[in-house]
């Protein structure tokens, strides 16, 4: 992927835009091997906002696992209807297995993807900056997708309206048995969630999608 203010490494990939409808084919194939498995654990990944005013001593020192109950009272990506996440998340399943969201690079293209590899030395560079929240149980959000085998991963594909043809997943969505959770481009506004090409939103129960999730 390209860079993303050093954080990011400087392979280019395309995770979510698709040329054809066998590339959409075998992403979806892809995620599809996530069915069945049972989620261990959660990360979110975002930017490390109080790194420098609370903990000076982590400054250029890679990743920070956010253990502090200070911090988890209240995480910047927390809001009303939804989680919004600077750089994505990863999942990691009982099987030892991980999986990681994103967005596409910015420019042409914009989507999500799901690829069977870790954010750090996939997405982000082994020693960004970021910070890691270990969500899984600390949340009731991805309880149910953790108490129970994932039943099915949609990649929502639709064709690319632009010059560039293609097709573009804005929305991802996890099945367990009754159980939904969408995850969409999107960032938090004044007026709630927006849309944007470089943040994802993971929806709360019962968090319409909005418009750009069904298409563009």
């Amino acid at each position: 992927m390209t860079a993303r203010t050093g954080d990011s490494t400087e392979r280019e990939h395309w995770w979510s835009w698709a040329e054809s409808e066998r590339d959409v084919n075998a992403r979806r194939r892809h995620a599809a091997q996530l069915a069945g498995e049972r989620i261990h654990e959660v990360v979110y990944y975002t930017l490390d906002y109080r790194r420098e005013p609370l903990h000076p001593e982590w400054l250029g020192s890679g990743p920070r696992t956010i253990e502090s109950e200070t911090e988890w009272s209240e995480p910047l990506w927390r809001c009303a209807d939804f989680d919004t996440l600077d750089h994505g998340l990863e999942l990691h399943t009982e099987s030892g297995r991980k999986y990681s969201l994103t967005w596409d690079p910015t420019g042409d293209h914009e989507g999500i993807g799901l690829r069977r590899a870790p954010m750090l030395g996939s997405v982000l560079v082994p020693d960004a900056d970021v910070a890691l929240w270990q969500v899984g149980r600390r949340t009731d959000l991805w309880r149910p997708f953790m108490d129970r085998p994932l039943t099915a991963v949609e990649l929502h594909y639709f064709p690319d309206s632009t010059m560039f043809g293609g097709f573009r997943c804005p929305r991802i969505s996890f099945h367990a048995g009754n159980d939904h959770l969408d995850i969409v481009l999107g960032d938090g506004d004044d007026d709630g969630l927006g849309y944007s090409a470089d943040n994802i939103a993971v929806l709360h129960p019962g968090t319409p999608v909005p418009p750009w999730g069904y298409g563009p």
